[in-house]
């Protein structure tokens, strides 16, 4: 079973906080550097698919259980996404 990695980040700008979770990967760096650069790193997790890390994020926040978008099915994580992921994580440093 592949499982991917989420990070969390928060930011606090102009007295107001945000926190984030996205799959660890370019895209995610790329948004974090533009929409919130003074965002600090919380904590990262391993996810077998968008609605496990949203779980596990759901409870992690205290917000009670996480409920699917309605008509939408969770599809595991692939192999082919997790290599993805491994490669950029490794040149990421």
């Amino acid at each position: 079973m592949v499982e991917l990695l989420y990070e969390v980040w928060r930011d606090e700008a102009d007295g107001v906080v945000s926190v984030s979770c996205r799959i660890a990967g370019q895209e995610a760096d790329e948004f974090r550097r533009k929409v919130e650069p003074h965002a600090t790193f919380v904590r990262a997790f391993l996810a077998t698919s968008h609605q496990d890390a949203m779980r596990q994020y759901y409870a992690a926040q205290g917000w009670g259980e996480y409920r699917g978008i309605c008509g939408v099915t969770d599809q595991p994580f692939t192999e082919e996404e997790g290599l993805a992921q491994q490669a950029y994580l490794n040149q990421r440093g």
